[in-house]
């Protein structure tokens, strides 16, 4: 039996860089990820997707030690949009 490896979860709040460390058993799928360690608590967003290195992955995609796991939120306000808004002020 393997042992557990440390894994990094980067998300955003309010603009904002985070991540955290999880320690995973091995052969842990992104579903499984997402329920055992309840990363619904993490996003404000409940709408999300995981990706490894800018890349969306599939629920069933096993992660592996060296993976860089993303959490992507939906988009609320056109990048432009907001620049423009912002520009404003």
């Amino acid at each position: 039996m393997s042992k557990v490896f440390p894994i990094i979860l980067y998300y955003n709040i309010e603009e904002n860089l985070k991540n955290k460390t999880f320690n995973i058993p091995p052969n842990i799928s992104i579903k499984s990820f997402v329920e055992k360690f309840n990363i619904e608590s993490i996003s404000p967003n409940k709408d999300f997707k995981i990706g490894v290195y800018g890349k969306l992955m599939n629920e069933d995609y096993i992660i592996k030690a060296e993976d860089r796991l993303e959490l992507y939120t939906t988009v609320k306000m056109d990048p432009k949009t907001r620049r423009k808004k912002l520009a404003k002020i």
